[in-house]
């Protein structure tokens, strides 16, 4: 996939496409975990 990318030279547009997204994922998660968290002290506090 990647050799055929580098080919037709769509590879840096597939790499600003994903690795965004990728971030984005990290970052969802993280803000989703720190408020679940967040309402578990909340609650037990």
């Amino acid at each position: 996939m990647r050799a055929a990318a580098t080919k037709n030279g769509s590879a840096p547009l597939f790499y600003i496409g994903v690795i965004p997204s990728i971030w984005g994922v990290y970052i969802a998660q993280g803000v989703l975990g720190g408020l679940t968290f967040a309402s578990l002290v909340r609650q037990s506090a």
